[in-house]
């Protein structure tokens, strides 16, 4: 007797949870394209590179301010699961324009550069994170920052409306006035995401813009070479060639009209300026390795910036609803690169 037909029965698509972040007005930018770059990615869907799953977008707008930064990013960091990948994208004027740079490290100081309220970080430094904890007389009473449960730090987006919780905590309103020692060896260390992961993303970033019709380059940046960039990201002649990936009938991928002008470049960057937008990465990289390293089931989640370039239409800069389209195929490479 033969036996029934039987459908095979498909896994449920998995939905994990990605942070995405921009940074607000400041100085000539009433209207920060970072954050305008990555506002449309809000509660977007990517398929990521494992099968049957795919990542949501958690998006964010940063103050450009030292202490508020310190303060939120842990906020953040704990949405409930954990991430996938956080990625922080800022502007910078001294790129040029259509050029991407994704950071390779960051530095803990020294941080000489006010912010928009005129202030630098205690001790010139991004403390790290436990720092504080460990530090009983640090800050002494000091006002405490609560996040709101199933709110985002910025007051932007219901997060229970997505499915997701946030873990209430109080935090401080400021940054820890622990003063370091000139001597202390640990005063200007770097952190640096997985070397791997960057060049890997760069490869399929470049993938992807191919396939969606944007035109770009592989020219160095700034005329270095590219055996200074692979030192700068500290490859090795044994590390892989990231994989190959078709997107060339990605249904969410379509062709851009692009005007005349320069084309994109993406690479890796060899000094995130000592700015707010270094300052966001070391903190991350701090964060994401103390709140996750010791749930003993993977590594914790990683950490990335991208520079992006200013936008002036009338100009030899690219429009920003370009650069949107551009962060958003960067987003994209990494859901598959780490997904």
């Amino acid at each position: 007797m033969d036996s029934p037909d039987q459908t095979p029965v498909q896994r449920p698509l998995r939905r994990s949870t990605a942070v995405v972040t921009g940074y607000g007005p400041f100085k000539s930018y009433s209207t920060n394209p970072s954050y305008e770059a990555v506002r449309p990615l809000q509660g977007c869907i990517f398929p990521a590179g494992s099968e049957r799953e795919e990542v949501m977008i958690l998006a964010y707008e940063l103050p450009v301010e030292y202490d508020r930064v310190h303060a939120l990013i842990p906020a953040i960091y704990t949405t409930n699961p954990a991430p996938k990948f956080f990625l922080h994208v800022g502007v910078s004027h001294y790129l040029p324009p259509a050029t991407l740079c994704l950071e390779t490290f960051a530095r803990r100081g020294p941080y000489t550069k006010c912010d928009v309220i005129g202030r630098c970080p205690p001790g010139n430094v991004c403390a790290d994170e436990g720092e504080e904890d460990d530090d009983p007389n640090a800050n002494p009473g000091r006002d405490e920052w609560e996040l709101v449960e199933g709110r985002d730090p910025c007051g932007k987006v219901d997060l229970k409306t997505l499915g997701l919780v946030t873990t209430s905590i109080a935090l401080p309103a400021s940054a820890s006035t622990l003063a370091l020692e000139k001597n202390d060896p640990d005063a200007y260390k770097t952190l640096n995401p997985p070397a791997e992961l960057v060049q890997a993303i760069v490869e399929r970033v470049r993938q992807r813009w191919n396939a969606a019709g944007l035109p770009h380059a592989s020219a160095p940046v700034d005329g270095r070479d590219n055996e200074t960039i692979e030192e700068a990201i500290q490859s090795t002649p044994e590390s892989p060639a990231p994989a190959k990936v078709d997107v060339s009938h990605d249904s969410n991928t379509t062709a851009l009209s692009v005007p005349p002008g320069p084309q994109w470049q993406i690479h890796p960057g060899t000094d995130a300026g000592l700015f707010l937008c270094e300052y966001v990465l070391y903190r991350g990289l701090s964060c994401s390795s103390h709140l996750y390293s010791n749930n003993g089931t993977a590594p914790p989640p990683p950490v990335f910036f991208v520079h992006v370039p200013s936008v002036a239409p009338e100009g030899t800069h690219r429009s920003q609803e370009e650069l949107g389209r551009v962060v958003e195929e960067v987003v994209r490479g990494i859901c598959e690169v780490v997904g």
